[in-house]
């Protein structure tokens, strides 16, 4: 009897994993194509600058964004946004000096009003699907910024579609120690730099995301 119960509980064990693990698998291969058939079409690459890493209290201070059609970067976005009086740049990203702090300070660096330059960035947008590195971050962010700032309450209604170019070397390279883009760039020697310079930063997802593609077109 005992052994019949333990039979039994093990092939339901196994028949939850084998779903489970072909459930993953699925969406694992239904994100990879729905980003290579962005990637084809049009797709915004962009980064944030930050205050800081509350996405709810912390100002973006730089966002960057390069317009990909067919796999080709057509067109670029950069600005600075003037800061809330208080807000500090953090001095250091880690124990890596914050370049944004020495850039934020130079005069000749033009800051934009905040309503402003979010309401650029919305109209450089469009109504395309977004990619980021952590992506999260920037997106939930800019959120609270473009409802803050600018007085703009649809934009996760109006910009659902959001891809995250970790979650896409996660899936096509498993089993990696880290998923930073500074390290990812290192394994891959990839083109670019992970500055923590927005523009800088954009045009090195860039690279990630065409050796992303280039490996899904393999497979």
């Amino acid at each position: 009897m005992k052994t019949a119960i333990t039979l039994i509980i093990v092939t339901i064990f196994m028949a939850f994993y084998a779903v489970n693990k072909y459930n993953r698998k699925r969406k694992r291969n239904s994100y990879l194509q729905r980003f290579a058939d962005m990637y084809e079409n049009e797709l915004v690459i962009y980064d944030t600058e930050t205050t800081g890493l509350n996405v709810e209290n912390d100002d973006i201070i730089e966002i960057s964004a390069v317009l990909v059609k067919h796999g080709e970067i057509i067109e670029e976005f950069d600005i600075m946004l003037e800061k809330h009086e208080g807000k500090q740049i953090p001095p250091f990203l880690g124990n890596i000096v914050n370049p944004m702090v020495e850039a934020y300070a130079d005069p000749k660096n033009m800051k934009f009003d905040r309503k402003e330059g979010l309401e650029q960035f919305l109209d450089f947008v469009n109504k395309r699907p977004l990619l980021a590195h952590n992506v999260l971050f920037d997106y939930n962010i800019l959120d609270n910024n473009l409802k803050r700032d600018a007085l703009i309450l649809t934009f996760k209604k109006e910009h659902p579609v959001f891809f995250d170019s970790k979650l896409l070397a996660k899936y096509l390279f498993p089993y990696r120690k880290s998923y930073s883009l500074n390290n990812l760039i290192k394994d891959f020697n990839i083109k670019g730099k992970n500055t923590h310079r927005a523009k800088d930063d954009v045009l090195a997802t860039k690279e990630l995301i065409d050796l992303c593609y280039n490996t899904i077109k393999k497979a």
